[in-house]
C-alpha cells in the first residue's frame, strides 16, 4: 500500500473488505509497537503512512484525535498502541506474547514517563534530562530482579513495548554529551539493549536514529511541515 506518507489533500486509499490495515508514520514509536507485534506474529496486513504534521483531512474520520497508530481490523477501527497490541494478542494468540499484571503495571508507569521523554527531546533542558535519568534507574533495578529481559529469560510483550524508546534514546548522546551515564553504569539496561538490538524482528524494523535526530532538529526549529518521513 502507501509507503509514501500521505499529506493534506491526499485522497483516501480504498481498501478491500476484511483487509487488515495499519495507518502509521514511519518514525512513530507507538506505531512501531504495532508493527513489531504484527511482524512477530507474521500477520499479513497493509500499511498506509500518514504525515503526522500535515495530516490528510480524512484522518480525523478514522481517529478524531488525529493520531497514529490506527488499526482497521476489517470490522472496526482501533486506536492507541497498547489496545491494538492487546487485540492482536487475543485475535492471533500464536506465538504468545503474554503481559501479566506485574508487567502491565510496569508498562503503565513507563508510558506515564514518556511525557518527560518528549519534553526533553522537544525542548532540551539539562534538569529535565537528569530527572529522566533518575527514572531510568528504576528499570535498571527491575532488570536486576527479572533476568535478561523484562519478561524474564526471553523477551515478552513488555520488552517489545518499551523497545522503540530505548532505541531512540541514542539521540540524547548528541543533546547531552557531557552528562551521559558513566560507561560502567546501567549495565543491565545496556546488556538488555544489546540483546534486543540483535533480535531478528527488531533488526528488520530498526529505526534510523540519525534520521530521527534530523526530524527532532526540525521540530525544535518549528519546521514541522518540512519533515520528510520518507527518508
Amino acid at each position: 500500500m502507501s509507503e509514501k506518507h500521505l499529506r493534506k489533500g491526499s485522497k483516501f486509499p480504498q481498501k478491500e473488505n476484511g483487509q487488515l490495515r495499519l495507518y502509521s508514520t514511519k518514525y512513530c514509536p507507538y506505531a512501531q509497537r504495532v508493527r513489531i507485534v504484527l511482524a512477530l506474529k507474521d500477520i499479513p496486513y497493509e500499511t498506509v503512512n500518514l504525515h503526522c504534521f500535515d495530516k490528510p483531512e480524512w484522518m480525523y474520520d478514522l481517529n478524531p484525535a488525529g493520531l497514529v497508530p490506527i488499526f482497521d481490523t476489517g470490522t472496526e477501527l482501533l486506536t492507541e498502541s497498547l489496545k491494538i497490541c492487546n487485540y492482536l494478542e487475543k485475535a492471533f494468540p500464536k506465538p504468545s506474547l503474554p503481559l501479566n499484571e506485574r508487567d502491565a503495571t510496569l508498562l503503565a508507569e513507563f508510558d506515564a514517563l514518556l511525557a518527560l521523554f518528549y519534553k526533553v527531546a522537544n525542548n532540551p533542558d539539562l534538569g529535565d534530562f537528569l530527572q529522566l535519568l533518575k527514572h531510568v534507574e528504576k528499570y535498571e533495578g527491575e532488570l536486576s530482579k527479572r533476568g535478561k529481559y523484562f519478561g524474564g529469560e526471553e523477551p515478552r510483550m513488555i520488552d517489545f513495548m518499551i523497545w522503540p524508546w530505548a532505541e531512540r534514546a541514542a539521540m540524547f548522546d548528541k543533546l547531552f554529551p557531557e552528562h551521559l551515564p558513566a560507561p560502567d553504569a546501567l549495565h543491565n539496561l545496556r546488556a538488555w539493549c544489546a540483546r534486543m538490538r540483535q533480535h531478528p524482528t527488531l533488526l528488520q524494523l530498526r529505526t534510523n536514529v540519525e534520521s530521527q535526530i534530523e526530524i527532532y532538529d526540525l521540530v525544535r526549529a518549528g519546521k514541522h511541515k518540512e519533515i520528510d518521513f520518507d527518508i
